[in-house]
């Protein structure tokens, strides 16, 4: 839960992508953990507050998701924007630059955590 807790507040200062993507990549870790920690107690995982919990983090992991994809897709429709004619005219004469800050997931937080009993 510290872990947790340390990577919510690194996300909520993280001042531009590439910092945010790293926080983010902390939350997932921390949530894997937990979730593995869980499997381990069948009374908390059976207790309502933290079946609510696990419904409002599942919901949480969904939308962050979502706004990974809408902001991959900015990024990519700015890079298309750059050399496409007109619009590249008027960016190589105002110096805007192609922008490579993607979100990725860590090839780790693709897996589910293996849990053994």
């Amino acid at each position: 839960m510290e872990a947790l807790a340390n990577a919510r507040a690194a996300m909520i200062g993280a001042k531009g992508p590439a910092e945010k993507a790293a926080a983010n990549d902390q939350i997932s870790s921390a949530l894997g953990r937990l979730m593995v920690v869980v499997e381990n107690y069948p009374n908390l995982k059976a207790n309502e507050n933290f079946r609510s919990l696990q419904y409002s983090l599942e919901g949480t992991e969904n939308r962050i998701d979502q706004m990974r994809r809408v902001y991959n897709e900015s990024v990519q429709e700015y890079n298309t924007d750059l050399v496409v004619f007109p619009a590249s005219i008027v960016a190589s004469m105002s110096g805007f630059q192609r922008d490579d800050a993607y979100f990725k997931t860590d090839a780790a937080a693709r897996n589910a955590p293996k849990v053994q009993f």
